[in-house]
């Protein structure tokens, strides 16, 4: 990963503390979780999915203080 990439998503990571994790249920079947996380560095912490199956993918993004501000 470039400098810049890793710098733009740290960044991204302290910003934040929200995330989308998606995973692959025991059934098959995909589910998408909103989970709240801690990071050290580029290390994730929001195990519990996860442990059941590593197959996983998460977004991360703004989230408001103010609900009304959501679009």
């Amino acid at each position: 990963m470039n400098t810049a990439r890793k710098a733009f998503i740290l960044k991204l990571l302290r910003r934040h503390n929200i995330m989308s994790l998606a995973t692959v249920r025991p059934d098959g079947f995909p589910q998408v979780t909103t989970v709240a996380y801690a990071n050290d560095g580029l290390d994730l912490y929001s195990a519990t999915a996860v442990a059941a199956c590593a197959r996983c993918a998460s977004t991360t993004g703004a989230s408001s203080i103010r609900w009304s501000t959501t679009r």
